[in-house]
Protein backbone atom coordinates (compact mmCIF):
# COMPACT_ATOMS: atom_id res chain seq x y z
CA UNK A 1 0.00 0.00 0.00
CA UNK A 2 1.56 3.50 -1.03
CA UNK A 3 1.92 6.14 1.23
CA UNK A 4 -0.77 8.05 -0.81
CA UNK A 5 -3.18 4.73 -0.27
CA UNK A 6 -2.73 5.42 3.35
CA UNK A 7 -3.43 8.82 3.56
CA UNK A 8 -6.81 8.18 1.78
CA UNK A 9 -7.48 5.03 3.96
CA UNK A 10 -7.08 7.68 7.19
CA UNK A 11 -9.21 10.37 5.48
CA UNK A 12 -12.64 9.53 5.88
CA UNK A 13 -12.31 8.55 9.55
CA UNK A 14 -10.37 11.37 10.17
CA UNK A 15 -12.67 13.74 8.63
CA UNK A 16 -15.97 12.50 9.70
CA UNK A 17 -14.09 12.62 13.65
CA UNK A 18 -13.46 16.72 12.72
CA UNK A 19 -16.25 16.88 11.70
CA UNK A 20 -17.74 16.01 15.13
CA UNK A 21 -15.85 18.62 16.77
CA UNK A 22 -16.23 21.61 14.24
CA UNK A 23 -19.56 21.35 13.49
CA UNK A 24 -22.50 23.21 16.03
CA UNK A 25 -24.61 20.60 16.96
CA UNK A 26 -27.20 23.44 18.02
CA UNK A 27 -27.92 26.75 15.52
CA UNK A 28 -25.50 25.50 12.99
CA UNK A 29 -26.75 24.36 9.41
CA UNK A 30 -28.77 22.30 8.53
CA UNK A 31 -27.37 19.34 6.52
CA UNK A 32 -29.98 17.21 5.73
CA UNK A 33 -33.83 16.68 5.35
CA UNK A 34 -34.73 12.98 6.31
CA UNK A 35 -37.18 12.20 3.80
CA UNK A 36 -38.58 9.53 5.65
CA UNK A 37 -39.31 12.14 8.04
CA UNK A 38 -40.71 14.87 5.46
CA UNK A 39 -43.04 11.85 3.96
CA UNK A 40 -44.18 10.62 7.33
CA UNK A 41 -43.57 13.05 9.96
CA UNK A 42 -42.11 10.42 12.01
CA UNK A 43 -38.55 10.14 12.73
CA UNK A 44 -36.46 7.23 11.25
CA UNK A 45 -34.24 5.01 13.33
CA UNK A 46 -31.05 7.83 12.24
CA UNK A 47 -32.57 11.27 13.13
CA UNK A 48 -30.91 13.11 15.28
CA UNK A 49 -27.44 11.26 14.73
CA UNK A 50 -25.88 13.77 13.32
CA UNK A 51 -26.76 16.54 16.12
CA UNK A 52 -25.90 13.56 18.93
CA UNK A 53 -22.18 12.70 16.87
CA UNK A 54 -21.59 16.83 16.94
CA UNK A 55 -22.56 16.87 20.62
CA UNK A 56 -20.38 14.11 21.64
CA UNK A 57 -17.53 15.79 19.67
CA UNK A 58 -18.19 18.52 22.29
CA UNK A 59 -18.35 16.54 25.09
CA UNK A 60 -22.25 17.31 25.27
CA UNK A 61 -23.15 13.39 26.76
CA UNK A 62 -26.56 14.25 27.96
CA UNK A 63 -27.37 16.27 24.85
CA UNK A 64 -25.96 14.01 22.61
CA UNK A 65 -28.11 11.07 23.89
CA UNK A 66 -31.78 12.96 23.94
CA UNK A 67 -30.51 13.43 20.31
CA UNK A 68 -30.02 9.77 19.62
CA UNK A 69 -30.03 6.73 22.36
CA UNK A 70 -27.50 5.26 20.31
CA UNK A 71 -25.04 7.89 19.37
CA UNK A 72 -22.52 6.53 22.03
CA UNK A 73 -22.19 3.50 19.95
CA UNK A 74 -22.19 5.11 16.96
CA UNK A 75 -18.77 7.05 17.88
CA UNK A 76 -17.32 3.88 19.34
CA UNK A 77 -17.42 3.05 16.32
CA UNK A 78 -16.19 5.83 14.69
CA UNK A 79 -13.33 6.00 16.94
CA UNK A 80 -12.48 2.53 16.40
CA UNK A 81 -12.65 2.48 12.50
CA UNK A 82 -10.17 5.83 12.95
CA UNK A 83 -7.86 3.63 15.55
CA UNK A 84 -7.77 0.79 13.18
CA UNK A 85 -6.90 2.99 10.17
CA UNK A 86 -3.79 4.93 12.09
CA UNK A 87 -2.32 1.69 13.88
CA UNK A 88 -2.74 -0.50 10.87
CA UNK A 89 -2.12 1.67 7.61
CA UNK A 90 -1.51 -1.10 5.20
CA UNK A 91 -4.79 -3.04 6.51
CA UNK A 92 -8.07 -1.51 5.73
CA UNK A 93 -11.22 -2.12 7.85
CA UNK A 94 -12.68 -4.95 6.97
CA UNK A 95 -16.56 -5.22 7.84
CA UNK A 96 -17.28 -8.10 5.68
CA UNK A 97 -15.73 -10.15 8.72
CA UNK A 98 -17.72 -8.85 11.67
CA UNK A 99 -20.45 -11.90 12.50
CA UNK A 100 -23.59 -11.73 10.99
CA UNK A 101 -24.63 -11.24 14.65
CA UNK A 102 -23.66 -8.34 15.08
CA UNK A 103 -25.20 -6.60 12.42
CA UNK A 104 -28.13 -8.03 13.14
CA UNK A 105 -28.43 -6.83 16.96
CA UNK A 106 -27.16 -3.20 15.44
CA UNK A 107 -29.96 -3.54 12.83
CA UNK A 108 -32.52 -4.28 15.96
CA UNK A 109 -31.80 -2.06 18.56
CA UNK A 110 -32.07 0.78 15.95
CA UNK A 111 -35.70 -0.64 15.23
CA UNK A 112 -36.66 -0.99 18.68
CA UNK A 113 -34.73 2.43 19.50
CA UNK A 114 -37.18 4.12 16.92
CA UNK A 115 -40.41 1.96 18.48
CA UNK A 116 -39.88 3.53 21.66
CA UNK A 117 -39.29 7.12 20.09
CA UNK A 118 -42.66 6.35 18.21
CA UNK A 119 -44.50 5.08 21.51
CA UNK A 120 -43.23 8.56 23.22
CA UNK A 121 -41.28 6.48 25.64
CA UNK A 122 -38.12 7.61 24.53
CA UNK A 123 -38.12 11.56 23.42
CA UNK A 124 -37.46 12.28 19.61
CA UNK A 125 -35.64 14.61 18.41
CA UNK A 126 -37.44 17.88 17.82
CA UNK A 127 -36.93 19.53 14.20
Amino acid sequence: MTGRDRIAALALPAGALAFCVLYPPEGGPRLLVCPFRSLTGLVCPLCGMTRAMASLGHGEWQKALAYHPLSPLAMAGLLLWFGWSLLRPGRPLDLSRVSRRVWISLGLALVACNLLRWCGIIESPRS
